[in-house]
């Protein structure tokens, strides 16, 4: 595999980023600031596997690379869409996206 270093940010042979020794994805944590409105305190402390340094790296490549990012994103929805049409269990996927929602706050 080969490997782009940005910083701390990694970019693998895909265009994916990924931040921080245990290399979380870069749309991880934008999804996290963007999407539920975490903090970057809030977003280091809900994942171990970043520190708040790693938050800021990832959020300052975001504002550098906003549209590979964004397409990351809409990529990985495109996917979670497809599995969950896959699964057959509306039942199952109304309840994960009703506790999804509670967890983010979203009516």
């Amino acid at each position: 595999m080969t490997t782009i270093a940005v910083g701390q940010v990694e970019v693998d042979h895909r265009g994916v980023a990924y931040v921080g020794p245990a290399r979380m994805k870069v749309s991880h944590i934008v999804r996290a600031r963007t999407s539920w409105g975490l903090s970057p305190e809030e977003i280091a402390e809900a994942y171990d596997s970043v520190t708040l340094s790693d938050v800021f790296t990832a959020l300052a490549y975001y504002a550098s690379h906003q549209a590979a990012v964004d397409a990351q994103i809409t990529t990985e929805d495109a996917r979670t869409d497809e599995l969950r049409a896959q699964t057959g269990n509306p039942a199952l996927q109304a309840r994960l996206r009703r506790l999804a929602d509670e967890k983010s706050g979203t009516p």
